[in-house]
Protein backbone atom coordinates (compact mmCIF):
# COMPACT_ATOMS: atom_id res chain seq x y z
CA UNK A 1 0.00 0.00 0.00
CA UNK A 2 1.21 3.54 -0.66
CA UNK A 3 1.17 6.56 1.39
CA UNK A 4 -2.14 7.47 -0.12
CA UNK A 5 -5.68 5.81 -0.25
CA UNK A 6 -8.12 8.65 -1.71
CA UNK A 7 -8.31 11.93 -2.59
CA UNK A 8 -11.31 14.14 -2.32
CA UNK A 9 -11.81 17.82 -3.87
CA UNK A 10 -13.26 19.11 -7.17
CA UNK A 11 -12.38 17.84 -10.49
CA UNK A 12 -11.05 20.78 -12.71
CA UNK A 13 -10.15 19.17 -15.80
CA UNK A 14 -10.21 15.90 -17.53
CA UNK A 15 -8.62 14.41 -20.58
CA UNK A 16 -8.25 11.03 -22.21
CA UNK A 17 -6.68 8.71 -19.53
CA UNK A 18 -6.91 11.38 -16.61
CA UNK A 19 -8.47 13.77 -14.08
CA UNK A 20 -7.47 16.50 -12.23
CA UNK A 21 -8.80 17.02 -8.93
CA UNK A 22 -8.36 20.25 -6.56
CA UNK A 23 -8.10 19.81 -3.22
CA UNK A 24 -6.88 22.44 -0.56
CA UNK A 25 -5.13 24.64 -3.51
CA UNK A 26 -3.14 21.97 -5.58
CA UNK A 27 -4.29 20.19 -8.15
CA UNK A 28 -3.69 16.22 -8.98
CA UNK A 29 -3.24 15.00 -11.86
CA UNK A 30 -5.00 11.41 -11.61
CA UNK A 31 -4.39 8.75 -14.41
CA UNK A 32 -7.91 7.17 -14.76
CA UNK A 33 -10.30 4.21 -17.07
CA UNK A 34 -12.59 5.27 -19.45
CA UNK A 35 -15.26 3.92 -16.98
CA UNK A 36 -13.83 6.42 -13.74
CA UNK A 37 -14.13 9.24 -16.45
CA UNK A 38 -17.48 8.31 -17.81
CA UNK A 39 -19.05 8.61 -14.45
CA UNK A 40 -17.71 11.98 -13.82
CA UNK A 41 -18.11 15.93 -15.25
CA UNK A 42 -16.03 19.23 -14.37
CA UNK A 43 -17.34 20.87 -11.11
CA UNK A 44 -17.81 17.72 -9.55
CA UNK A 45 -16.90 16.73 -5.87
CA UNK A 46 -15.90 13.49 -5.27
CA UNK A 47 -13.92 10.86 -3.55
CA UNK A 48 -11.06 9.04 -6.07
CA UNK A 49 -9.48 5.91 -4.72
CA UNK A 50 -5.70 6.34 -5.58
CA UNK A 51 -2.65 4.47 -5.79
CA UNK A 52 1.22 5.94 -6.18
CA UNK A 53 3.01 4.52 -8.86
CA UNK A 54 6.51 4.90 -8.16
CA UNK A 55 9.35 4.53 -10.51
CA UNK A 56 13.06 5.51 -11.28
CA UNK A 57 12.24 8.44 -13.48
CA UNK A 58 8.70 8.98 -12.47
CA UNK A 59 5.85 9.20 -9.97
CA UNK A 60 2.30 9.08 -10.57
CA UNK A 61 -1.25 8.67 -9.28
CA UNK A 62 -3.43 6.46 -10.30
CA UNK A 63 -7.26 6.81 -9.38
CA UNK A 64 -10.70 5.07 -10.04
CA UNK A 65 -13.98 6.18 -8.30
CA UNK A 66 -14.69 2.29 -7.62
CA UNK A 67 -12.54 0.72 -4.65
CA UNK A 68 -13.17 -2.75 -6.19
CA UNK A 69 -11.36 -1.31 -9.90
CA UNK A 70 -8.61 0.13 -7.91
CA UNK A 71 -8.05 -3.60 -6.13
CA UNK A 72 -7.86 -4.81 -10.18
CA UNK A 73 -5.69 -2.09 -11.01
CA UNK A 74 -3.39 -3.31 -8.46
CA UNK A 75 -3.52 -6.86 -9.31
CA UNK A 76 -2.75 -6.19 -12.85
CA UNK A 77 0.18 -3.89 -12.03
CA UNK A 78 1.96 -6.86 -10.24
CA UNK A 79 1.55 -9.33 -12.86
CA UNK A 80 5.14 -9.07 -15.11
CA UNK A 81 5.59 -7.73 -18.10
CA UNK A 82 2.32 -5.45 -17.28
CA UNK A 83 3.10 -2.30 -15.57
CA UNK A 84 0.66 0.32 -14.95
CA UNK A 85 0.08 2.01 -18.37
CA UNK A 86 -1.05 -1.25 -19.69
CA UNK A 87 -3.17 -2.26 -16.51
CA UNK A 88 -5.00 1.32 -16.92
CA UNK A 89 -5.71 0.04 -20.74
CA UNK A 90 -7.35 -2.95 -19.73
CA UNK A 91 -9.44 -1.18 -17.33
CA UNK A 92 -9.94 1.19 -20.17
CA UNK A 93 -11.50 -1.41 -22.86
CA UNK A 94 -13.00 -3.80 -20.83
CA UNK A 95 -15.46 -3.23 -17.21
CA UNK A 96 -13.58 -4.61 -14.05
CA UNK A 97 -15.93 -6.96 -13.36
CA UNK A 98 -15.53 -8.18 -16.31
CA UNK A 99 -11.73 -8.37 -16.27
CA UNK A 100 -12.08 -10.63 -13.55
CA UNK A 101 -15.18 -12.82 -15.12
CA UNK A 102 -12.34 -13.29 -17.98
CA UNK A 103 -9.67 -14.12 -15.58
CA UNK A 104 -11.69 -16.49 -13.29
CA UNK A 105 -13.31 -18.01 -16.86
CA UNK A 106 -9.62 -18.34 -18.31
CA UNK A 107 -11.11 -16.28 -20.82
CA UNK A 108 -7.89 -15.40 -22.90
CA UNK A 109 -9.27 -14.01 -26.12
CA UNK A 110 -11.45 -11.87 -24.51
CA UNK A 111 -8.38 -10.00 -22.82
CA UNK A 112 -6.53 -10.12 -26.06
CA UNK A 113 -8.85 -7.32 -27.28
CA UNK A 114 -6.90 -4.75 -25.20
CA UNK A 115 -4.48 -3.44 -27.34
CA UNK A 116 -0.92 -4.42 -26.07
CA UNK A 117 -2.33 -7.55 -24.62
CA UNK A 118 -0.89 -10.78 -26.88
CA UNK A 119 -1.88 -14.27 -26.30
CA UNK A 120 1.31 -15.02 -23.90
CA UNK A 121 0.78 -11.74 -21.73
CA UNK A 122 -2.82 -12.69 -21.63
CA UNK A 123 -2.19 -16.28 -20.57
CA UNK A 124 -0.09 -14.64 -17.54
CA UNK A 125 -2.64 -12.63 -16.17
CA UNK A 126 -4.96 -15.64 -16.01
CA UNK A 127 -1.58 -17.95 -14.55
CA UNK A 128 -0.77 -15.24 -11.83
CA UNK A 129 -3.92 -14.14 -11.16
CA UNK A 130 -7.02 -16.32 -11.14
CA UNK A 131 -6.83 -17.85 -7.82
CA UNK A 132 -6.62 -14.51 -6.38
CA UNK A 133 -9.64 -12.88 -8.38
CA UNK A 134 -11.80 -15.89 -7.16
CA UNK A 135 -10.86 -15.17 -3.94
CA UNK A 136 -10.96 -11.65 -3.76
CA UNK A 137 -14.02 -11.06 -6.40
CA UNK A 138 -15.61 -14.02 -5.27
CA UNK A 139 -18.75 -12.07 -4.08
CA UNK A 140 -19.36 -11.26 -7.96
CA UNK A 141 -21.98 -13.00 -10.18
CA UNK A 142 -19.46 -15.46 -10.96
CA UNK A 143 -21.12 -19.74 -11.33
CA UNK A 144 -20.49 -21.50 -8.41
CA UNK A 145 -18.18 -23.48 -10.16
CA UNK A 146 -15.52 -21.31 -10.92
CA UNK A 147 -15.69 -20.03 -7.19
CA UNK A 148 -15.17 -23.70 -6.13
CA UNK A 149 -12.92 -24.52 -8.65
CA UNK A 150 -14.87 -27.88 -9.16
CA UNK A 151 -16.85 -29.61 -12.15
CA UNK A 152 -14.96 -27.46 -15.19
CA UNK A 153 -15.46 -28.54 -18.80
CA UNK A 154 -12.37 -30.01 -20.80
CA UNK A 155 -10.92 -27.35 -22.90
CA UNK A 156 -12.31 -28.58 -26.03
CA UNK A 157 -15.85 -29.00 -24.81
CA UNK A 158 -15.90 -25.83 -23.33
CA UNK A 159 -14.38 -24.02 -26.21
CA UNK A 160 -17.32 -25.42 -28.81
CA UNK A 161 -19.70 -24.45 -26.63
CA UNK A 162 -18.60 -21.05 -26.46
CA UNK A 163 -18.02 -20.72 -30.21
CA UNK A 164 -21.36 -21.96 -31.00
CA UNK A 165 -22.80 -19.55 -28.56
CA UNK A 166 -20.80 -16.82 -30.16
CA UNK A 167 -21.97 -17.75 -33.44
CA UNK A 168 -25.70 -17.45 -32.27
CA UNK A 169 -24.28 -13.79 -31.09
CA UNK A 170 -23.23 -13.62 -27.77
CA UNK A 171 -20.40 -12.67 -26.23
CA UNK A 172 -17.44 -14.49 -25.22
CA UNK A 173 -17.85 -13.41 -21.62
CA UNK A 174 -21.76 -13.81 -21.55
CA UNK A 175 -21.41 -17.82 -23.63
CA UNK A 176 -18.28 -18.29 -21.13
CA UNK A 177 -20.13 -18.01 -18.06
CA UNK A 178 -23.48 -19.51 -19.00
CA UNK A 179 -21.29 -22.71 -19.91
CA UNK A 180 -19.65 -22.97 -16.84
CA UNK A 181 -22.95 -22.20 -14.82
CA UNK A 182 -24.28 -25.18 -16.66
CA UNK A 183 -21.71 -27.51 -16.73
CA UNK A 184 -21.30 -30.96 -14.55
CA UNK A 185 -19.13 -33.84 -15.45
CA UNK A 186 -19.61 -35.84 -18.25
CA UNK A 187 -21.61 -33.55 -20.15
CA UNK A 188 -21.18 -33.51 -24.33
CA UNK A 189 -20.69 -29.97 -25.59
CA UNK A 190 -24.32 -30.46 -27.43
CA UNK A 191 -25.77 -30.50 -24.19
CA UNK A 192 -23.92 -28.11 -22.77
CA UNK A 193 -24.77 -25.34 -25.65
CA UNK A 194 -28.63 -26.88 -25.02
CA UNK A 195 -28.84 -25.93 -21.37
CA UNK A 196 -26.35 -22.51 -21.57
CA UNK A 197 -29.06 -21.26 -24.08
CA UNK A 198 -32.09 -21.83 -21.50
CA UNK A 199 -29.79 -19.79 -19.04
CA UNK A 200 -29.32 -17.07 -21.49
CA UNK A 201 -32.20 -17.17 -22.85
CA UNK A 202 -33.68 -16.39 -19.18
CA UNK A 203 -32.07 -12.85 -18.88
Amino acid sequence: MGLIDYIKGIVKDTGENFIVVENNGIGYRIFTSMNTIGEISDGDELKIYADMVVREDDISLYGFYDKSELKMFRMLNKVNGIGSKLALAVLSTIDYNDVARCIALSDSASLTSVSGVGKKTAQRIILDLKDKVIKEFGEMDMPESVRQGRNLPSKGENRDAVDALMALGYGRTDASTAVQSVYEEGMKAQTIIKEALKTLLKR
